[in-house]
């Protein structure tokens, strides 16, 4: 597994988080949870330290070439801190090791000296049956933060919420928590830069959840969950009361297209999403562009959306062009390149992610696309388009696609990893 792929799934929840439902089956949660200070942003409880470092984020920690013998499959838990920068914590179980240790234990402490890195053995007395431990970390201050977590008997459990993610994790091989407040300072600033705003995806994240759990099922697929409260600040909250719908986006996406979101509006979405804005201290702000379009076009926002019957809205990265698409209940006849008579209209109904240019219109294939001149005729003569049973979406809250990977939200919960046709 790539050493930055933990963090790609972070893709998926520009439009959302998974579902509420619990899993049938849960992994025991480690005991050396209780070694991880209450602010970390990111922990990685895994069965073995070989899988954890794969999936280490920074692939030039000095952590990652720690030769750990044996131990490279003892369990572990791999948390980051934020103290200027993202800084780890190597929890490693050791078993019932004697405080005078063992010869492998004594070899990491030494070659974490050597890589200037931070080792401390704990005999036992941080858990439950006086297991030992080692922890290992990187910088200078962040070993005093962890002993005082532990002495004071304080952990990642004293954090909000932490202690309802736990209880959604899986049977997998290592499960992965993502504190949703910390997103801005987990996440790469190089991430999605190419196709979404940075400020409007951390919001979005932010708010889609408290803790975000994602269960490592194979190397190819990760099932997401979210963990939060029951306000509708929670867009995820928002969707998860609505029905499933049908996706059509691949009829009509092209076969060379880098990002796409597709999100079915289905009965009840206007209500939900007002309901969204008001909780998310929007709604007023919303309701005075919805009137200032109004004043704009001659026709409000929320009329328009009725009288077409807006069935799906996607957005659509191909190369340097950006394009905002709705579908309504009736197709219209295809048509070139035209004047968009409702610019503005799609964010305002819909949210930042469909804030692009969108002075051009046309209609293909009972789709409306909206975006620049160029972009728009691109679109338009764009000859090969993904195949058809490609896309099988009939019963979804949202699709965000990437090329090889794909992450839907439908009745069985919400998957993310490699795509490949069936």
């Amino acid at each position: 597994m790539n050493k930055r792929r933990v963090f790609s799934f972070l893709a998926a929840l520009i439009a959302a988080v998974a579902c509420s439902q619990a899993p049938q089956q849960q992994r025991e949660a480690s005991a050396l949870l209780r070694t991880v200070p209450s602010d970390a942003l990111v922990v990685m409880d895994f069965d073995h330290c070989c899988d954890v470092f794969a999936c280490m984020p920074d692939s030039t920690c000095a952590i990652a070439d720690l030769d750990l013998g044996h131990l490279r499959n003892a369990h572990c838990v791999l948390s980051y801190v934020y103290s200027g920068r993202l800084e780890p914590v190597l929890a490693i179980d050791t078993g019932k090791a004697p405080a005078d240790t063992t010869d492998s234990i004594l070899s990491i402490v030494a070659q974490a000296d050597s890589l200037g890195l931070h080792a401390r053995f704990f005999a036992d007395g941080w858990a439950e049956g006086e297991r030992s431990a080692i922890i290992i970390t990187r910088a200078d201050a962040t070993m005093p933060a962890v002993m005082r977590h532990i002495e004071g008997l304080t952990s990642i459990y004293d954090a909000p919420m932490f202690t309802e993610a736990t209880e959604q994790a899986g049977n997998g091989r290592g499960t992965i928590y993502l504190r949703n407040s910390g997103l801005d300072k987990s996440i790469p600033r190089t991430f999605l830069k190419d196709f979404v705003a940075r400020g409007e995806l951390i919001h979005f994240m932010q708010k889609s959840a408290d803790w975000t759990v994602m269960d490592l099922g194979s190397q190819k697929q990760f099932d997401l969950k979210p963990v939060l409260g029951p306000s509708m600040e929670h867009y995820t909250n928002a969707l998860a009361g609505l029905p499933f719908g049908e996706s059509r986006l691949g009829a009509i996406l092209p076969a060379d297209a880098d990002f796409a979101v597709a999100q079915p509006v289905v009965d009840g979405f206007r209500e939900k999403f007002e309901a969204y804005m008001d909780a998310s201290v929007k709604l007023t702000k919303y309701q005075k562009r919805i009137a200032e379009l109004k004043s704009e076009s001659g026709k409000s926002p929320l009329a328009w959306e009725k009288e077409q019957g807006i069935q799906e809205v996607a957005y659509v990265c191909r190369g340097a062009a950006r394009l905002i698409l709705a579908r309504p209940a009736k197709a219209g006849e295809n048509t070139g390149v035209t004047k968009n008579s409702f610019p503005g209209f799609l964010q305002a109904l819909y949210g930042g992610l469909f804030a692009i240019p969108d002075g051009s219109f046309a209609v293909l294939d009972g789709w409306n696309i909206y975006g620049s001149e160029t972009d728009v005729q691109s679109f338009l003569d764009c000859e090969e388009r993904m195949a058809e049973d490609d896309w099988q979406y009939r019963n979804c809250h949202f699709i965000v696609y990437r090329p090889d990977r794909r992450l839907n939200w439908d009745p069985k919960g919400i998957r993310y990893g490699v795509h490949t046709a069936e």
